[in-house]
């Protein structure tokens, strides 16, 4: 006979509840180990009781420790009758513990003991438990009972157990992004899964507030609040959940994308706009696509038992196309099933969400200009520039034609209007539809200074005025078939270049008639000395970036006498739809 003692806590304060903590621990086969707490609790009564209950038991005995843990809830519902009585345990969400917690709680039931919830201690890790085996406990211990807690709730961002674990503790230190975006997603996974079983899921308590104050320490980075007690992404994510999201069905008829490469199935897309992926790293511990919603960072994939990884969005991308990349296990890589696209200051892999309207930037059986390649002497920067140019399709070398200069945005390049903007296509089709004029489009690179990634603020548009006006257009105009006259000559740009547009614009009126500026910024009627030089103005941006500001500024323009347009592109955020769109709404404008 081996004789064990158990000290048993009865703590009073709010919510009336009973929690047995850490009875089934993990045990050897055929001997039993016995935790030592139980709590409960009551608002109107602050007294707190202990008692101490003394038992024996042989190895598989388990009817003994049943007797014995009988007479310790008995104890419970004598100090509060209304309590509800919990049995408390970690690593709760583990199959096989599961199943030993589940058969040991139906047979206390079965012998009486009053047990009316389960607790689920919650010290998770980025890694584990799997999103899976937390669902299943749920389902699992909803059978038996009709209330589950989760307690203790920290999610560390390692799997270091025991004396590891106690070496990985210390004063916080830099934390990397994509370990960030694992932290959020387990916490979003996690709370969607709290949410979906809301029936029987009622209370989540968090093992302290901050990383200052967690038993894991600072550098594990375990709770939504960090040293500093300030609100993390993962305290966003939890609080501004989108319900639709929860309740969301996916169609399942993807597709593979339009600018995938040659034979390759994934990315996938669907009728709704959601993307999936499918990536083989056997050897990784995480994969990434920055590819995300709601501010999580990007969409955590998940390794199934051939090594292969998996994901969906958790929601529809806008329409139109999007850069990505992988992060796996920290290292950022191309897709291998999508082709890449220069954006970002970096090739990146692209992918297209199918739009509603995606008809006006087509492959379609009507002429079709050529897009070609110039190489141009530049004596201010001393070295050869290119730069990009449509010619409609009728251009034949004899008629003269206006010409617009079409700018990117930070991180592009030269290539971005006919690769990602589709801007020769879209202009094939209205000129074939008798929506505009045919023009010249001149697209080069607007990066002239030596600006570093990320370091927009010091970029110094000047350097690209001179490369631009006094280089460019003269060669153009030497070169191609041109209307070599300011009315017959327009600017615009998307962001960035939107920007050099409107400094531009505004500092050699001499040169363009029309300008455009794509969530570039906009005009004002004091910006402008001599409103008779300007022909025409365009401002547009996306719907998701604040269309108020667009819209009171054209209409300003037009109050003032300027032939102005502004346009704002619906559902669309910062993208290269709202450009494609703001092109098809600007091209009809120039050169009336």
């Amino acid at each position: 006979m081996e004789q064990k003692q158990i000290q048993i806590n009865f703590r009073l304060t709010d919510v009336r509840e009973v929690q047995f903590v850490k009875l089934a621990n993990e045990w050897p086969e055929g001997e039993i180990q016995i935790g030592n707490q139980l709590q409960f609790s009551s608002e109107t009564d602050k007294r707190i009781v202990r008692c101490t209950a003394h038992f024996e038991y042989k190895k598989n005995d388990i009817t003994q420790l049943i007797l014995t843990v009988q007479t310790t809830f008995e104890f419970a519902r004598e100090a509060d009758p209304k309590a509800l009585l919990f049995y408390n345990d970690y690593n709760a969400a583990d199959p096989a513990k599961r199943d030993r917690i589940y058969n040991m709680v139906k047979k206390m039931q079965d012998a009486g003991i009053p047990i009316h919830g389960i607790g689920m201690q919650g010290h998770y890790n980025i890694y584990g438990p799997s999103n899976e085996d937390i669902e299943a406990a749920i389902v699992k211990y909803s059978e038996i009972v009709d209330v589950i807690h989760f307690t203790e709730l920290d999610i560390r961002i390692n799997e270091e157990m025991g004396g590891g674990l106690q070496f990985s503790r210390g004063e916080a230190g830099p934390v990397p992004s994509y370990i960030q975006t694992l932290h959020q997603a387990k916490y979003a996974d996690l709370f969607k899964i709290l949410r979906r079983h809301k029936d029987v899921v009622k209370n989540v308590t968090f093992w302290n507030l901050s990383d200052k104050d967690s038993w894991l320490g600072e550098n594990n980075y375990p709770l939504p609040f960090d040293k500093e007690y300030k609100p993390k992404a993962v305290y966003r994510t939890i609080k501004n959940f989108d319900p639709a999201l929860d309740n969301a069905v996916v169609k399942e008829d993807f597709v593979p994308s339009v600018m995938n490469q040659p034979q390759a199935e994934y990315p996938m897309v669907n009728s709704q706009g959601y993307a999936r992926f499918r990536v083989e790293a056997p050897q990784a511990q995480s994969v990434i696509v920055s590819l995300g919603l709601g501010g999580q960072g990007g969409t955590v994939l998940h390794k199934d038992e051939n090594g292969v990884w998996w994901g969906t969005t958790d929601g529809p991308m806008d329409e139109g196309f999007h850069y990505y990349h992988l992060t796996i296990d920290g290292g950022v890589v191309n897709d291998p099933g999508a082709k890449n696209y220069y954006g970002s200051v970096r090739w990146e892999s692209g992918i297209e969400i199918p739009a509603h309207d995606q008809d006006f930037y087509q492959v379609k059986d009507v002429p079709h200009g050529q897009v070609v390649q110039v190489l141009f002497p530049s004596p201010s920067t001393n070295s050869t520039k290119r730069a990009f140019v449509y010619l409609p399709p009728q251009y034949d070398g004899k008629k003269k034609f206006p010409v617009l200069y079409l700018q990117h945005g930070w991180g592009e390049d030269e290539t971005a209007w006919h690769n990602q903007g589709h801007a020769n296509l879209i202009m094939d089709n209205m000129i074939a539809e008798g929506k505009c004029d045919p023009f010249i489009i001149v697209m080069t690179y607007g990066m002239t200074n030596d600006v570093k990634f990320g370091g927009l603020g010091g970029f110094n548009f000047k350097d690209f005025e001179t490369v631009l006006v006094d280089e460019l257009v003269p060669y153009i105009d030497a070169n191609f078939k041109t209307i070599a006259k300011k009315d017959s000559r327009a600017m615009a740009g998307l962001s960035m270049g939107g920007m050099e547009t409107r400094a531009i614009t505004l500092a050699r009126p001499e040169v363009f008639g029309y300008y455009g500026l794509l969530s570039g910024g906009t005009y004002s009627p004091e910006d402008i000395k001599d409103p008779s030089q300007v022909k025409g103005i365009f401002l547009s941006c996306g719907g998701k970036e604040g269309p108020d500001m667009i819209m009171k500024a054209a209409e300003a323009l037009k109050a003032a006498g300027f032939n102005a347009k502004g346009y704002v592109s619906p559902g669309t955020g910062h993208e290269f739809q709202t450009w494609r769109r703001s092109l098809l709404e600007m091209a009809p404008m120039l050169f009336k």
